[in-house]
C-alpha cells in the first residue's frame, strides 16, 4: 500500500474517530454516567491523538516521496482495519445508548439499568480501542526507527 493510500485511509479514520469521540463525550455528560464510560471516552481521545500523529507521519512520507517498507505497510493496513472496526463498534454503542430524541427523558432507573447492561460492552470497547491504538503506535514507532 502506497503512502498516499495510507494517508487517505488515515484521514478518513481521523474524521470518524473525531465524530465518535464527540458522541462519547456527549454520553459522558448524561446524568449518572458510569466511570467505565469516562474511561472509554479517555481511550477514544487517546486513539484520536494517535490517529492524528499517524496522519502527520504519513503526510510527511508522501511529501518526501518516501515509501513505507513492505512489512510496515501491511502492519499499518492491519492497524487501520482494526481501528475502523473498533470505531464502528463504538459508533453503534453510542447510537444504542443515546436518548432516541430530545423529548425522551428516561427516568434515572431506566438510565441506570441501561448503563448496567452496557457496562461490560464499555470495558470491551475500551480494550479494543487501546489495542488498536497500541498496534498503530507500534507501527509508527517502527517507521520512525527505520528512518534513522
Amino acid at each position: 500500500m502506497d503512502p498516499l493510500s495510507i494517508t487517505a485511509s488515515i484521514i478518513a479514520l481521523v474524521q470518524a474517530v473525531g465524530a465518535v469521540a464527540k458522541g462519547v463525550r456527549a454520553l459522558r455528560s448524561i446524568k449518572n454516567a458510569p466511570t467505565e464510560l469516562c474511561a472509554l471516552c479517555n481511550e477514544v481521545a487517546t486513539l484520536q491523538a494517535a490517529m492524528e500523529q499517524g496522519q502527520l507521519t504519513s503526510e510527511f512520507m508522501v511529501k518526501n516521496k518516501s515509501l513505507f517498507p513492505g512489512a510496515a505497510s501491511k502492519q499499518i493496513r492491519s492497524a487501520l482495519i482494526s481501528i475502523e472496526n473498533t470505531v464502528s463498534e463504538i459508533e453503534k454503542f453510542v447510537l444504542r445508548v443515546s436518548p432516541k430524541d430530545q423529548a425522551s427523558n428516561p427516568t434515572a432507573k431506566n438510565r441506570k439499568s441501561t448503563w448496567y447492561r452496557e457496562r461490560s460492552n464499555m470495558a470491551t470497547l475500551r480494550e479494543k480501542a487501546r489495542l488498536a491504538r497500541e498496534q498503530l503506535t507500534l507501527c509508527l514507532s517502527s517507521l520512525h526507527s527505520s528512518e534513522m
